[in-house]
């Protein structure tokens, strides 16, 4: 990952309970957004607040999002062991009910229902992106993908609400998934 990781122990996060550590082929990224308010001045307290309303208030156990970018372009491992088991098996993370199973979810800090997340952050989100197809050998201009579980997604990069009732990862963000696609097919191919 050519962006710097932010570990677990390094933004603080309590460890995950009762939710034990399953992998699955990966097939898929689901882009996120966080919800959380733009320019937070301690995003890695935000993470903290994130991780107990998934755990705590939703009963999830942990953060449901497999990594999450930072507005300066740091990623963060998200659900326990994220990091480690990165494509072609995926630790299976709680970010896209019913399409966990196969599928990363990536998370960018912030709501960006009018506004683009920063250049840092972006080309964070590009860099992520194109290391996990990379190691998945996934064609990031792929679709539809079928799941194991039965369930498919419309892209090998969707969006939560492509997945979801949800408005997740906003409207602009939303429309500059075929970007994203397209920067990390342009970063693959030589």
């Amino acid at each position: 990952m050519a962006a710097p990781l932010v570990t677990r122990e390094g933004w603080g996060a309590e460890p995950a309970v009762g939710w034990p550590v399953e992998h699955a082929t990966l097939r898929a990224v689901v882009v996120h957004h966080t919800g959380t308010r733009n320019d937070d001045p301690d995003p890695l307290a935000m993470l903290r607040r994130v991780q107990h309303f998934h755990a705590q208030e939703r009963g999830w156990g942990d953060i449901g999002y497999s990594f999450v970018v930072l507005e300066d372009g740091r990623v963060a491992e998200g659900r326990e062991g994220s990091a480690v088991a990165v494509a072609p098996t995926a630790v299976v993370a709680g970010h896209a009910f019913g399409h966990n199973p196969g599928t990363l979810g990536v998370a960018l800090a912030g709501r960006f229902h009018h506004t683009m997340p920063t250049v840092a952050a972006w080309d964070a989100l590009v860099d992520l992106v194109t290391v996990v197809c990379r190691a998945g050998g996934l064609d990031p201009l792929g679709g539809p993908v079928a799941l194991a579980n039965g369930r498919t997604v419309p892209a090998v990069v969707s969006g939560h609400r492509h997945v979801g009732t949800t408005p997740c990862p906003g409207d602009t963000l939303t429309r500059a998934l075929p970007s994203l696609a397209a920067a990390v097919h342009d970063r693959l191919v030589p």
